[in-house]
């Protein structure tokens, strides 16, 4: 393999911080018992967890849609060697390659305060302790702290400014030149990549310096992946009090997902083998509705007394936030603990691909503002199909599979008369049609007969 190194950008070497142990107590591996900081310290718990790599369940689906590597931004130290990447580096801060930028990111966050010196003395502690949250030990290991802490610092910056201009910001003004403009759909894509984050306390440090507050943040994630004709029925999810999250896709997994807890449910032995697609699902009596709260977590079935329904959450669907989508998905796959987690979004996406049976059942869930996607049937049905493959659905999945059997084997009758009006109703309406007519005609004929006698 070729030595990028002497391709990759300028060295992260600016500010100087001790050479120090770094304290790795309160930290765990991904794998463990324990999920992330972000998920358990919602639960209560105080464990933190280790920012991994794409899950190698999904590596392969992954790499076949480009959904690992960043293409525009290198957020953390992951893939900040990356040549492709060092034009965006030339935007974080001046390289002196670029003679139209004018202003950089972090020009820009501190806007010529003289605030930005004591800043940077206070990060050397926050980005010692960063440090440790980054699993892959390797990609850290030719970067020297006094790196590492400007590495942390100037993408600090970037992304909390780039949050800002996307949440609060309303002028018509392109925020450094035309760069950022023509790219920043790129750079959406890339801040929600798993292996392309930094730790939460590197963002909230300038947070708060930019007065950005979180709640503006979940507000605007909350809306990821929802169609707009639903944004005025949208309530913004509710954050614990003090609750702090792993990092931005951490948040955004919770924002879109939940985390809500269940009873465990015995594993059924033939709920595997059910493949039942929306079309079937409505000859079943059992109905496709939205979940109100909007929420993964908050899919359930509902059995009436002659028809059932169930709810999941609407998701409008393009390239990008397809992207997030699987990076959520491999987010919640290295925070499983087991088997018995729940896995909400794998279970979700897994219920998806079921309701896809056959590419016809992707109108169908259109249809009923299940899946609303940019891309044609045919892709959204290969994409469902590919991805479920390697999935790790949980608990949440076995359970609403469970459920869905269960209404099967007890309303096999019901099912059987209701399918046969449903598959037959336009033939059943023209006979009632005709015998309708042919009625009339008989009614119509009987005075007739009456007077010639």
């Amino acid at each position: 393999m070729a030595d990028t190194s002497a391709l990759a950008p300028a060295s992260y070497g600016q500010l100087q911080s001790p050479q120090t142990v770094v304290n790795h107590d309160n930290i765990v591996e991904i794998g463990t018992s324990v999920r992330t900081e972000g998920l358990k310290q919602y639960n209560g718990g105080k464990e933190q967890s280790k920012i991994p790599r794409f899950p190698a369940n999904l590596r392969g689906f992954g790499r076949s849609r480009d959904y690992i590597a960043p293409r525009t931004v290198a957020i953390g130290p992951y893939h900040h060697v990356k040549p492709e990447l060092h034009a965006m580096e030339e935007v974080k801060r001046d390289l002196q390659a670029m003679e139209e930028v004018k202003r950089t990111a972090v020009d820009l966050f501190f806007q010529g305060s003289d605030e930005r010196g004591a800043c940077e003395e206070m990060m050397i502690p926050i980005a010692r302790d960063a440090r440790g949250y980054y699993a892959d030990s390797n990609a850290l290991a030719g970067i020297t702290d006094d790196e590492f802490c400007t590495m942390m610092f100037v993408d600090g910056c970037f992304l909390v400014q780039f949050l800002y201009y996307m949440i609060c910001t309303n002028e018509e003004t392109s925020w450094l030149g035309t760069i950022i403009q023509q790219q920043y759909i790129c750079i959406m894509r890339d801040i929600m990549l798993l292996e392309n984050q930094i730790p939460w306390p590197v963002i909230e440090f300038f947070m708060r310096r930019r007065g950005l507050p979180m709640e503006k943040i979940i507000s605007w994630l909350t809306l990821a992946f929802i169609d707009e004709s639903c944004l005025e029925e949208i309530e913004v999810v509710k954050i614990e009090e003090g609750y702090k999250p792993s990092h931005l896709l951490c948040l955004l997994y919770l924002c879109n997902v939940g985390n809500k807890q269940v009873g465990e449910l015995p594993r059924s032995a033939n709920a595997l083998s059910l493949s039942t697609g929306a079309a079937e699902l409505a000859e079943m009596g059992m109905k496709l509705k939205q979940c109100k709260t909007r929420k993964v977590s908050d899919m359930n079935i509902e059995k009436g007394l002659f028809f059932g329904k169930l709810y999941l959450m609407p998701l409008s669907l393009d390239s990008s936030n397809a992207c997030w989508l699987v990076n959520m998905a491999a987010f919640e796959m290295c925070t499983a603990a087991s088997f018995k987690n729940e896995n909400y979004l794998n279970a979700y996406l897994s219920i998806v691909a079921v309701l896809m049976d056959k590419e016809e059942d992707v109108g169908e869930l259109n249809a009923r503002r299940i899946v609303s996607s940019s891309m044609d049937n045919g892709q959204t049905f290969e994409f469902f199909k590919d991805l479920v493959q390697n999935l790790m659905p949980g608990q949440a999945y076995y359970r609403l599979i469970h459920a869905l059997e269960d209404y099967q084997q007890k309303r096999r009758v019901w099912i059987a008369i209701y399918r046969f009006f449903y598959k037959n109703m336009k033939k059943i309406i023209a006979v009632l049609s005709v015998v309708g007519v042919l009625v009339g005609i008989v009614k119509g004929l009987l005075p007739l007969n009456s007077k010639q006698k």
